[in-house]
Order: structure tokens, then C-alpha cells, then sequence
């Protein structure tokens, strides 16, 4: 079976797509979801492999891209599927210290913990916690979804919002299952 990492980064491609130039995005330009104005660097070496028809090329280079930048080994070891992929989904749309501050407030519902951005053994011991204590798969019920309402107020807190705030929540609401 291919690790947690292969399979989400695969579902984050279809959600991300292959290339895309919306112009009222402030990402800029994308291919495979690796952004012209936040790494332009990544994103021109992505392109230029795509655009010179080395397609797989271009995407092996975007799957070590998103392991490098937006993967915690951590996750691995995060018992709630679900919530590992919206984790690491959401990390790559809004910032990884965005996504997991997020997290670590749905987390203070259940477990006293800092909302301090940063994805470690404490976090992963919490998130784990409260998955075993919920029972196998109502975790989804609590913490998961205590996470995306936390992700949903975010999302309409940007001024954004009515442009792409339906795309986001659609996004959101789709669930991942290994």
C-alpha cells in the first residue's frame, strides 16, 4: 500500500488541477497548486518541465515540492484520515502555521493545548487522544468537524471570500477516507 503522503498529494491534485492563471488570485498563476507569487522559483522549473512536455517530469517534481514544503512526517502517525488530509489540504491553500493554529483552536474544544502554529508531538498526541476517546471514525463528528468550522470562519473572514468562497467551501466539505 502506498504511504498516507502518495495518496493525499494525488487527491490535492485534483482538487489543485494541473495548471490554472485566475486573475483575481493572489497566488497568481499555478501548476499543480505550486504558486507563481509565493514560490516562483518552484512554480517557473514545474512549468517549464510541463510546457516541454515532460509531464511526469513536471509532476514528480511537484509531488517532492509538497513533501518538502507542506508535509509533517508527523502526519503519518495522525489516526484520523479526514483530518490528516484536510491538515495538510489546508496548509497548502492558507499557510501551514495558519492551518495548524486552526487546528490547535478546534483542538482547545476537547484538550488544553497552545495555539502556537506549530505541529509536533504535542499537537499529534492531542489529535490522537481525542480520536481513540471518540471511537473509531467519530472523530470526524467532533474534532474533524470542529476543524472546519474554524476553516470556514477563516475562509469568510477574507476579503476574498465572494469571489472564490464557494469553491473553498466546496473543497471543505469534501471528505478524504484512506
Amino acid at each position: 500500500m502506498q504511504n498516507r503522503f502518495a495518496l493525499m498529494v494525488e487527491k490535492l491534485f485534483k482538487e489543485e488541477g494541473i495548471y490554472s492563471n485566475e486573475p483575481l488570485d493572489i497566488g497568481g498563476e499555478t501548476i499543480y497548486g505550486i504558486s507563481s507569487t509565493a514560490y516562483p522559483r518552484e512554480f517557473l522549473k514545474c512549468l517549464n518541465l510541463y510546457n516541454r512536455n515532460y509531464l511526469n517530469l513536471a509532476k514528480e517534481y511537484a509531488i517532492k515540492f509538497y513533501k518538502k514544503e507542506f508535509w509533517n512526517p508527523l502526519y503519518e502517525k495522525i489516526i484520523d484520515s479526514s483530518l490528516c488530509y484536510r491538515l495538510f489540504d489546508f496548509g497548502v491553500n492558507a499557510g501551514i502555521n495558519t492551518a495548524v493554529k486552526l487546528l490547535q483552536k478546534a483542538i482547545i474544544n476537547y484538550k488544553t493545548i497552545a495555539v502556537d502554529g506549530h505541529f509536533g508531538e504535542i499537537t499529534l498526541a492531542a489529535i490522537n487522544v481525542i480520536s481513540k476517546e471518540s471511537g473509531k471514525g467519530e472523530a470526524e463528528s467532533f474534532l474533524y468537524n470542529s476543524y472546519i468550522k474554524e476553516i470556514e470562519k477563516y475562509y469568510r473572514s477574507l476579503k476574498t471570500f465572494n469571489t472564490f468562497g464557494k469553491g473553498w467551501i466546496n473543497r471543505l466539505r469534501r471528505i478524504f477516507n484512506l
